[in-house]
């Protein structure tokens, strides 16, 4: 039987995430459970984690802090919304 070596070293080595992981807008979507369209217009909106908006104007790219993000969605299911 041979071992996957690399997929065994890739469990191992993977470092934690952290609170400070810059995330995508759909990824941070994907972890919140919404839309990517919709989480993205709530940033927009002012309804979001907090933010930072990278790249040109043409195509800018919205990214969260993990750490932002894990806070805002506490304090959201801590409302009840």
């Amino acid at each position: 039987m041979q071992i996957d070596m690399a997929k065994k070293l890739n469990k191992t080595n993977t470092p934690a995430p952290s609170p400070d992981d810059l995330l995508t807008a759909p990824q941070a979507a994907e972890i919140a459970g919404v839309h990517r369209v919709t989480f993205s217009r709530r940033l927009k909106q002012g309804k979001g984690p907090p933010f930072q908006r990278v790249g040109s104007s043409g195509h800018p790219v919205y990214v969260v802090r993990r750490g932002d993000l894990l806070a805002w969605l506490a304090a959201r299911d801590k409302a009840g919304k």
